[in-house]
């Protein structure tokens, strides 16, 4: 890790940052980059963001930020919630493209950045287009690694280490997964746009069902079955409503075309959403809605007294901080009890993943439990309100830039 103290200032006049940004749909790394790019104090960063057009594009300029259109910039996602094993090898097929290279490289000879954001630890490849370009470069991991095929956590490791002159880790469980790399640090994601918005203390209602959420995409990895499964065990219960809000990573049209339909059949982009409205249906779930994407988050969350994020990620994702400021709790799935965000029965509740049996117990237990359930949204109020400040990260961003533009050249 680097000493702050030794870091150097940063330049005066505005620092020109170029962010590259992978995914063409709104969410949680989208929302969190509009953050921190929106944190910064007025002359401190001159930003333009590269994206895909689609939901975040929108996001990025509907806030005031630079967007300009990049074809879909390649991944290499071997990434806990994606292992590159079996049918997903195919990916790497995708990690050959080089439509986006002519665009990037026009984009940084005419923006000329004094470095280059990629918000992501998939993007090797446009890693080393940059660096290859002689631009220093900061990458966000924003994931937990998959540490098998061993060849592939390795061969990721290794380019980071090499060709990142800084690498920002969302948390501590991310940063575990990382290896042994002395240019990263943890910097949590700025829950908000400050101020966060105002809201009284979060009472769970004493009668009534508790209303468990779900609030994110739609996909395997992030425990939607898990949940579902839960609440089918919970099928009976008059005292538990749960509420799913999402979608498909892709919009409705892709699994509309032949080449959409093809990676739903072979599972390389299943249409989850689909899936989980006729597992509903075929179950009589009749205490479970699904509803669509939604644009004012927090609005949603105060509609809930429990958060549920079951992933299969080993990590803690943005929805659970985001209701935690708000005084919501969360019951969430860990392997590896890291302590920096969550912790069982203090500001969460914890169970292991793939257990929809203990995850319904959990819930079970916060509705016969409303004052415990209000402890936990309380102790996790008081904490991620200051943890993860949009203040905090964007200072401490800004002086993961200052030690970029001062580091060594990475060799």
């Amino acid at each position: 890790m680097t000493d702050p103290a030794r870091e150097p200032d940063v330049p005066a006049k505005p620092l020109k940052v170029l962010y590259l940004h992978a995914c063409p749909t709104r969410g949680g790394s989208s929302t969190s980059l509009r953050n921190l790019i929106a944190a910064f104090l007025p002359g401190t960063v001159d930003p333009l963001v590269l994206c895909p057009e689609g939901s975040a594009q929108d996001l990025f300029r509907a806030s005031g930020i630079p967007a300009e259109t990049l074809p879909r910039l390649p991944e290499f996602s071997n990434l806990r919630a994606k292992p590159m094993r079996g049918l997903q090898s195919l990916r790497m097929l995708f990690h050959l493209r080089r439509s986006y290279e002519p665009p990037l490289r026009q984009a940084l000879d005419r923006f000329r950045p004094h470095l280059v954001h990629l918000n992501d630890s998939t993007l090797l490849h446009p890693l080393g287009v940059v660096r290859s370009q002689g631009y220093r470069t900061v990458l966000h991991a924003r994931s937990t690694l998959s540490e098998t095929p061993r060849w592939a956590w390795t061969y990721q490791t290794d380019r980071m280490r090499r060709e990142a002159d800084s690498i920002l880790a969302i948390d501590e469980s991310v940063l575990r997964t990382l290896g042994d790399q002395p240019r990263a640090r943890v910097v949590y994601n700025p829950v908000f746009t400050e101020p966060i918005p105002p809201s009284p203390e979060h009472v769970p209602s004493p009668e009534g069902a508790l209303r468990v959420g779900f609030v994110s995409l739609f996909h395997d990895f992030k425990g939607v079955w898990e949940l579902l499964e839960a609440a089918k065990i919970l099928r009976d219960r008059k005292d538990v409503a749960f509420l799913f809000a999402g979608g498909n990573g892709r919009p409705a049209s892709f699994y509309r075309s032949p080449g959409g339909r093809l990676c739903d059949l072979l599972g390389l982009a299943p249409d989850t959403e689909r899936r989980m409205k006729a597992f509903v249906a075929e179950n009589r779930l009749t205490h479970v809605t699904i509803r669509g994407f939604v644009e004012d988050v927090p609005e949603l969350l105060r509609t809930v007294d429990l958060l549920a994020f079951p992933s299969r990620l080993d990590a803690i994702p943005r929805s659970v901080f985001e209701a935690g400021a708000l005084g919501i709790p969360s019951v969430v799935a860990l392997v590896h009890r890291v302590d920096d965000i969550v912790r069982d029965r203090i500001n969460a509740l914890v169970v292991p993943e793939r257990d929809p049996q203990a995850l319904a117990e959990a819930i079970l237990r916060a509705a016969q439990n409303r004052p415990l359930l209000q402890a936990l949204g309380q102790r996790a109020r008081e904490q991620y309100r200051e943890q993860f400040s949009a203040r905090r990260s964007a200072e401490a961003v800004l002086r993961a830039y200052a030690s970029a533009i001062g580091a060594q050249p990475a060799v």
